[in-house]
């Protein structure tokens, strides 16, 4: 029942506290409300001149300056007042529908039966006296229930910002006023005919009621996490008053009910051909088409917007400090958003935005539609006939075509755009919510829900392992995964079902929205991407057969929505790179198994590879990302912001860390032209920071942060490829580890350790024992071992990123047998073409604040991974027997090559030990005084002191300091860092300078060579100790890796590192004097000579002479 009016509660406001328009208004309420009372609550008797004045008092001018003063001076009366007239009218709208409906049906039998008898067609729909009676009431009780609604909205009596707000939302809450409103909706959903007088007043009715709701809600911001967001007892109050009534539930039914009543009166018309009719019948049924128009938007905007609100407020994992009264609500609005008819609204308008787009960017952009799937006949298991007609859905100003044409006008794309963000905000929020098992298990444990591995496992087994417990953890979250699958019976389809259907959306509506992004026009790229990382984080859910049907389709869109986007679109698309990101290496319990089961033995993909990496692979995500990477350069060269590039590569390949694992699995054309991308990338954005205006801060943010990210993903791949594997973790069988090392007089058992027995299959995955094929569980001292390498990344590179996740990037990078071959050339190639490109930081001072003190000393660390392999082959040249020497000479040259002339080696070692010294960065430090050490080693005894001059006595206990080599130390310093073999092995090369004034260097030390027997030195001892020498992989040059590039696979790239081209068509000539060295234009020959191929030259020669006398001579 209504709330009854306190009489005599409050003195009446004086006259003069309010203008004459709300004054009347003020009392004309109070009036309507004493009357309903005495006639039995109802609003029947209220005569039409009462209702008029009502509705031409709130259409006032001066009402609409002054109708915000009743919030704060109208009465406690006047409020109880508005509550009454409300319950009033709704009762009595609701009775005069179904009397209008129960006398329309009787008059359609009668029309019947005598159509039957006279054989003739069923007349027109005729309004008789008793029907035009009934519309007159349902106008003026339509009227008295917009008045109060306007009365409410102008005077925002509901907005959390109006004093006295709480006390009138509570009053309609308590009441009995949300069942009316389900009466309401209900009666409107039965009913099966409406009059055509009556129609749009009808929508428009209920339209005003889902407003009221929607701002009762309590909501202020979403998400909600504390009282500053939501007021709590509305909110709760407003949950329990929804849930009793059902109104949300069956406002969408009457939504839906309203489109399909609109579809099929525009349906009638093109069936009937309105050019045939009278024109009086052509206006009056294009009329009820185009008059519905701007009520049904209308009740769309406010249905979608509160359905968004009630959501959105809970689907963000719980912060810490939430309000544990609110995470308690959580299953109340879970339930209450899981009904049929909500669940069929949000997905029914989704399909036909997406169609509305479709048909839109057709008539406007000439892009052909998509054809329907072949053998289709159904529409969310309804006709095709069901889908809403995209000129109902247009904007209403443009509801009408051309003045006599008969004919509604279409749809144009910025409104179609304007249908397809609405639907898919509020979709994303409504399924993230009622289908996502995290957000279910924040209430059980807030804890859980905050960690990383809430948010990753999502039913995978490898994200089971947690830090504390590999098997265990695996059984526990995997049993929490299966319970999250079990949906309410209420929702019409499954998790899969929806990710299906948005996954079909994305495809109608992309064509268009792309499009519109590129020649500047609206899209709504980001609440597209908020429905892409909605079905990402329903699929992690999903079983492994379920999961591989809709991956298919997520990939494929993906591949097809990167490319070509717009630095605008591509900026509002971001939301779903992370979630994209995270699932590549995602893993599902027994995904492994299954795979290998269905092979046979014969799989394209190595066991190791995941389903969501092996599914991108295939749907063309390399190329997808490659090709986005270079546009986003082009729009450089245009001159244009490129944000994208950093933001690509951050999400896609840094956070996800699937680089080592694409590298492994990913097709060699592919691969190369995604390193070429990274490359091309590194080299224009430069360019950039030249740029004038208030732009040029942007761009070197862009670049900076674009570098950031390439020296992490360098980490990445140098620490799962190059360094030792964890222990009991297979890194390949190339048969090489610590084979260098043999000669040194260790144990040449720890030469084999590391290296596997080969073989490709099941039978290799196996060999490396338990928790190695994707969904098993991670044995615990496994993932320690893999923990212990990862910690020893970076904090940088490993922000962002779960433990699960770095664990994945070691075990999906593993391969056996030839495979290892081809992974190899691979990562060396990567390191071969971003090193040169990234070392031209040396010529910045690193010791500036805004250069990531992270990158340097990760960047050092490349180098030091790429030096070992220097040091190794130096190794296998000086001290294995039967060895070809021109090969492992070869070998030693290219790295020395990379390093020292193309790297910039002995330059960025100063300007990184200087620098990190500098900014009191201890990892700093130490990581470029281990690349010293072998630096030391490296290099020849007589070279040594043009690199670095030792000081001592008092100049002994200083900093590094010098801008370019030779970089001067101090003794003592050194000592103090622990480095007394490095001094030793310094001072024995004749480093060292006198202590007197002159700076002349000693020459008491021996010219010979310090490599030839370096291996006893203690310094050899401890740098194989302390870098695990023994386990290390002996890779390929980069020589090597060129040859085999071109060899085997046909992939030859130019040999100017700051070439600009992605891709090389055609043959590229080579360089007269080496043959080595292969250009793609004459500009990029000339400018490779000039930078420093003039003196590589020989050594080039003679790499690839060496090389083509191998055992088995490449010939490219």
């Amino acid at each position: 029942m209504p709330p009854r009016a306190r009489r005599g509660a409050q003195a009446p406001v004086p006259a003069r506290q309010l203008s004459g328009t709300a004054a009347r208004v003020h009392a004309l309420v109070i009036q309507l409300a004493k009357q309903g009372e005495a006639d039995g609550h109802s609003l029947l008797s209220v005569s039409k001149s009462a209702a008029s004045e009502l509705e031409r008092l709130l259409a006032d001018d001066e009402f609409s300056a002054t109708g915000g003063h009743l919030d704060a001076l109208g009465t406690l009366e006047f409020w109880a007042s508005v509550c009454a007239v409300h319950v009033y009218a709704l009762h009595d709208y609701c009775a005069l529908y179904q009397e209008m409906q129960q006398l329309l049906d009787r008059q359609a039998h009668q029309r019947t039966e005598a159509a039957q008898q006279d054989h003739t067609e069923e007349d027109e729909e005729e309004e008789t006296p008793q029907v035009q009676r009934l519309a007159r009431l349902l106008e003026r009780t339509s009227v008295l229930m917009f008045g109060i609604c306007g009365i409410v909205a102008s005077s925002d009596a509901l907005s959390h910002n109006s004093p006295g707000h709480e006390r009138r939302v509570l009053a309609l809450l308590r009441s009995d006023t949300f069942k009316s409103y389900s009466a309401v909706f209900d009666a409107v959903t039965r009913g099966r005919r409406l009059p055509r007088s009556q129609a749009d007043t009808t929508v428009l009715a209920c339209g005003s009621l889902m407003v009221l709701m929607s701002s009762c809600t309590g909501i202020h911001n979403v998400p909600c996490h504390s009282n500053a967001d939501c007021n709590l007892q509305l909110y709760s109050e407003f949950i329990k008053a929804a849930a009793d009534s059902h109104v949300i539930d069956h406002a969408c039914r009457a939504a839906m009910r309203f489109h399909v009543s609109a579809t099929r009166e525009q349906q009638g018309c093109d069936a009937i051909g309105v050019t045939t009719l009278k024109p009086a019948d052509r206006a009056r049924r294009l009329a009820v088409v185009a008059g519905l128009r701007q009520p049904l938007d209308y009740m769309r905007r406010n249905l979608n917007m509160m359905i968004y609100k009630l959501a959105a407020s809970l689907v963000a994992p719980p912060q810490p400090g939430t309000d544990p009264a609110l995470l308690a609500l959580l299953p109340a609005v879970r339930g209450l958003l899981s009904g049929t008819g909500v669940q069929m609204w949000a997905a029914k308008q989704l399909l036909d935005a997406a169609h509305m787009v479709e048909k839109a960017a057709a008539s406007e952009l000439g892009i052909a539609a998509a054809a329907d799937d072949a053998g289709s006949d159904s529409f969310l298991g309804l006709p095709l006939a069901a889908r809403t007609s995209p000129a109902v859905l247009a904007e209403p100003k443009d509801a009408a075509g051309p003045s006599g044409s008969g004919q509604l006008q279409r749809p144009r794309m910025e409104h179609a755009t304007v249908a397809l963000h609405l639907s898919t905000t509020a979709a994303s929020a409504l399924w993230q919510l009622t289908m996502s098992g995290p957000v279910a298990l924040a209430l059980e444990d807030s804890d859980v829900a905050g960690d990383g591995a809430a948010a990753e496992a999502g039913g995978g087994a490898a994200a089971a392992s947690q830090a504390h417990g590999g098997s265990a953890g695996a059984a526990a979250t995997a049993a929490a995964a299966g319970g999250r699958n079990v949906l309410p019976p209420s929702i019409p389809f499954s998790a899969a079902q929806a990710c299906s259907l948005v996954c079909k959306v994305l495809a109608m509506a992309l064509p268009g929205q792309r499009s519109c992004a590129q020649q500047g026009d609206a899209h709504c790229h980001d609440s597209m991407a908020l429905a892409m990382a909605t079905v990402c984080r329903l699929v992690k859910e999903l079983r492994v057969k379920e999961a591989e049907r809709i991956m298919c389709r997520v990939w494929a869109n993906a591949s097809a929505w990167l490319p070509g986007l717009a630095p605008g679109a591509l900026e509002a698309a971001r939301t779903m790179l992370p979630s994209l990101g995270s699932l590549l290496l995602h893993e599902y319990a027994g995904e492994g198994e299954a795979q290998g089961v269905k092979a046979g033995g014969s799989q394209a993909f190595e066991l190791s590879c995941p389903l969501a990496l092996r599914t991108a692979i295939r749907a063309g995500f390399l190329t997808a990302l490659s090709r986005a990477i270079h546009g986003c350069m082009r729009d450089v060269e245009a001159g244009v912001s490129a944000r994208g590039a950093p933001m690509l590569v951050e999400f896609l390949l840094r956070q996800s860390c699937a680089l080592p694992a694409l590298l492994t699995h990913g097709p060699e054309h592919e691969v190369v032209r995604l390193v070429e991308s990274l490359r091309v990338a590194a080299a224009v954005l430069p360019d950039q920071r030249a740029m004038r205006g208030g732009r040029s801060n942007e761009c070197v943010h862009s670049y900076r942060a674009l570098v950031v990210a390439l020296v992490q993903l360098l980490e990445h791949v140098t620490a799962v490829c190059m360094w030792a594997p964890p222990k009991g973790l297979s890194n390949s069988s190339s048969g090489t580890r610590g084979a260098a090392c043999s000669s040194g007089g260790g144990d040449e058992s720890g030469s084999s350790s590391g290296s596997s027995s080969g073989g490709n299959g099941a039978a290799g995955a196996a060999a490396t024992g338990p928790g190695c094929l994707p969904g098993q569980p991670v044995p615990d001292d496994l993932a320690a071992a893999i923990d212990g390498a990862a910690a020893l990344l970076t904090k940088s590179s490993r922000e962002d990123v779960p433990p699960q996740r770095l664990r994945r990037m070691w075990l999906a990078a593993r391969v056996n047998g030839a495979s290892a071959s081809r992974r190899d050339t691979l990562y060396v190639l990567l390191l071969s073409r971003l090193l040169p490109t990234l070392s031209h930081m040396h010529l910045q001072d690193l010791s500036r604040p805004d250069i990531p003190a992270d990158v340097v000393t990760g960047l050092t660390r490349v180098y030091s991974a790429a030096a070992m392999q220097a040091l190794m082959a130096r190794l296998v040249m000086y001290g294995t027997l039967g060895v070809n020497v021109g090969v492992a000479s070869a070998r030693l040259q290219s790295w020395l090559m990379l390093l020292v002339q193309d790297g910039e080696m002995s330059d960025w070692l100063v300007a990184a030990l200087v620098g990190a010294t500098r900014r009191r960065c201890p990892e700093g430090t130490a990581a470029a005084l281990d690349l010293l050490e072998v630096l030391t080693l490296l290099t020849p005894a007589q070279q040594m002191p043009e690199l670095v001059q030792l000081q001592m006595g008092k100049a002994g206990t200083r900093p590094p300091s010098g801008e370019e080599p030779p970089v001067l130390l101090g003794t003592a310093w050194l000592r103090q860092q622990g480095r007394v073999e490095l001094v030793d092995a310094l001072l024995e090369a004749g480093c060292h300078v006198s202590s007197g004034t002159d700076g002349s260097r000693s020459s008491s030390s021996s010219s010979d060579s310090l490599t030839c027997n370096f291996i006893g030195s203690a310094l050899m001892r401890l740098v194989a100790d302390k870098l695990k020498l023994r386990s290390l992989p002996l890779e390929l040059s980069p020589g090597q890796a060129v040859w085999d590039l071109a060899a085997k696979f046909g992939i030859r790239l130019c040999a100017w590192s700051d070439c600009r081209q992605v891709e090389h068509q055609g043959q590229l000539s080579a360089c007269a004097r080496c043959r080595a060295a292969r250009y793609c234009s004459s500009e990029c020959q000339k400018a490779h000579w000039k930078a420093g191929h003039k003196t590589q030259c020989p050594s080039l020669g003679a790499i690839w002479a060496a090389l083509n006398t191998a055992p088995a001579p490449l010939n490219p």
